[in-house]
């Protein structure tokens, strides 16, 4: 069952329990049969919610290499280099700096020497 399709059957669930509610006597069958349509939709609730979150994770970017503080090898090359070092510095964006400093194309990719020279 697709998400949209869950979420169909939870709004076709409220209108029945609704629908129940208008009708209903105290005791017999329809307040039985109210009773199952509560918890049918109470079950199939909880079954979208866990369905919707799982997909929220699974569509969440995976963290990945470069999103990690950078090395302190990478720190002290890009020091060599006589390059600035940013806050919060990832291995990713100093992997790039290394890669720019190494050619001579810091400016660029917004990278930037102590002394100005770029």
């Amino acid at each position: 069952m697709t998400l949209d399709q869950m979420r169909q059957a939870v709004a076709t669930f409220e209108a029945l329990d609704a629908e129940q509610e208008n009708s209903s006597s105290k005791y017999g069958y329809r307040s039985w049969m109210r009773s199952q349509i509560y918890m049918d939709g109470i079950i199939l609730k909880t079954n979208l919610v866990s369905a919707e979150r799982r997909t929220a994770q699974a569509t969440r970017p995976a963290r990945t290499w470069r999103d990690d503080p950078a090395t302190q090898n990478q720190i002290t090359y890009l020091l060599n280099f006589g390059v600035e070092i940013e806050r919060n510095l990832t291995k990713g964006r100093a992997s790039e700096l290394i890669n720019a400093a190494k050619t001579d194309g810091l400016n660029s990719i917004g990278g930037w020497r102590y002394d100005g020279s770029n």
